[in-house]
């Protein structure tokens, strides 16, 4: 195992500007790492709030079904084989409502496969999504790729899931784009359920994703069990609503990982900026939070 022994610190060369300016740098640099950690936490909350927004509206609903109950002299929930749900929302089998297939990956002993104009999905470009809509692919294949391989062109709207690795990671298509076989897409029927509600419902449903998975081959789901799926299904008009209500929460997430993101580029520049003496504070008129003299030398 590589180490670094003592006495290779005795050499090291350390640029010691006055105490002024060590206090000034630090603060710079403390509230940066304050943004940081609230913004984290920002993020951190609103995720704990999207997951009970859904866990709430996949099982009550959004709307008031005790009215509906009252109305029609039934129980307002039944059960499903999963959940129970409101009793009138429709239960569909998933191959009822969306087309259903998965990729394939191109021999990539042939050149002349790949690097070409068609988007192809495999599990990295999902993981590494900051938004839920995929518009852009580490990797292109070419037609002659995709006419010699069990790869599909799929349209704009197509729903992609992972049923290996990242077990439950979704996005929607941005535009026509194919996939490798580790993902299962939907071509949903925009007549009768979106593509964003059925995303949620799989978000939703990830730790049951999780559990069919472990002990396969590969950790991976079949195919033939998505088509089984029971989904349950309310009206257009209140899919509408839940995804509206889920969405709101995902944009904050969105945007205080975009905020994140640029206050870490901007404490790696500062960082070296201030300590290489590029930058100075000599003479700038900055706060030293009490963080920061409470280190101060007496």
């Amino acid at each position: 195992m590589a180490a670094i022994y003592n006495s290779e610190f005795d050499k090291f060369q350390i640029l010691l500007p006055s105490l002024e300016e060590q206090r000034k740098i630090s603060s710079v640099l403390y509230t940066l790492d304050q943004a940081i950690i609230q913004t984290e936490e920002i993020i951190n909350q609103a995720n704990k709030v999207k997951e009970a927004v859904i866990q709430e509206f996949y099982s009550d609903g959004y709307y008031d079904h005790d009215e509906w109950q009252e109305g029609n002299k039934q129980d307002a929930y039944v059960m499903t084989r999963a959940d129970e749900v409101p009793a009138d929302w429709k239960i569909c089998e998933a191959d009822e409502i969306a087309d259903i297939k998965t990729g394939h990956t191109p021999s990539t002993s042939v050149d002349e496969y790949w690097g070409g104009s068609i988007s192809w999905v495999d599990i990295h470009d999902l993981t590494q999504l900051e938004k839920n809509v995929i518009t852009t692919t580490d990797d292109t294949i070419t037609e002659e790729g995709l006419e010699n391989s069990g790869a599909k062109l799929l349209p704009e709207g197509t729903l992609v899931l992972c049923r290996t690795g990242a077990i439950g990671e979704t996005a929607i298509l941005g535009k026509e784009m194919a996939t490798d076989q580790d993902q299962v897409t939907f071509e949903c029927d925009e007549d009768v359920v979106l593509p964003q509600y059925l995303m949620y419902l799989f978000e939703y449903a990830t730790p049951q994703l999780e559990r069919l998975s472990a002990g396969s081959t590969h950790d991976k789901i079949q195919l033939h069990f998505f088509s089984d799926l029971e989904i349950p299904l309310p009206s257009f008009e209140e899919q509408e609503k839940i995804v509206e209500a889920i969405e709101s929460v995902d944009d904050v997430v969105v945007t205080n990982k975009e905020q994140l993101e640029n206050l870490q580029r901007l404490k790696k520049g500062l960082e070296q900026d201030l300590l290489s003496g590029e930058v100075r504070t000599a003479g700038k008129e900055i706060d030293i939070p009490d963080e920061v003299k409470q280190y101060e030398p007496e």
